[in-house]
């Protein structure tokens, strides 16, 4: 499958995240939707059936975790990443329990998006470098 041929959800609360991360993603994958009400996740879900769902952790009303639990009883075969500014363990933890394939930091979303994409995509795990790096070197954990 050409990474074109990938059918991308995005859902986050904040208008300009939604379009920097479309914008980063355009020329390699097809946005099918944009969410911005954690309402409409399953929703939109269903009706674009996506390859993978790019996911905020934090929303008002459903969160992230929630909102993955929820995916993975309708669509259990879209891979989801969490896109997040959270770096505790206790939220790595909780995303990869609640079924998530990829867990990747805002700040690093320019660099690591697309690589995440792929890895998952290949049916293994991603986990942004920082954190992987800090569970590495014992950093805070």
């Amino acid at each position: 499958m050409s990474t074109d041929a990938i059918k991308i959800l995005l859902v986050d609360d904040h208008p300009l995240v939604l379009e920097s991360v479309s914008t980063l993603l355009e020329p390699h994958f097809t946005i099918v939707g944009k969410v911005q009400h954690a309402d409409d996740i399953i929703r939109r879900a269903l009706e674009y059936r996506p390859d993978v769902i790019l996911l905020d952790a934090c929303m008002p009303g459903i969160d992230g975790f929630a909102a993955t639990r929820e995916i993975r009883q309708h669509l259990p075969t879209a891979k989801v990443i969490l896109l997040t500014m959270l770096t505790e363990a206790i939220s790595i933890s909780e995303a990869f329990k609640a079924g998530a394939n990829g867990y990747v930091l805002k700040q690093s979303a320019s660099e690591e998006l697309r690589q995440a994409i792929e890895t998952v995509l290949d049916n293994k795990r991603f986990l942004s470098q920082k954190i992987a790096l800090e569970i590495r070197e014992g950093v805070g954990r």
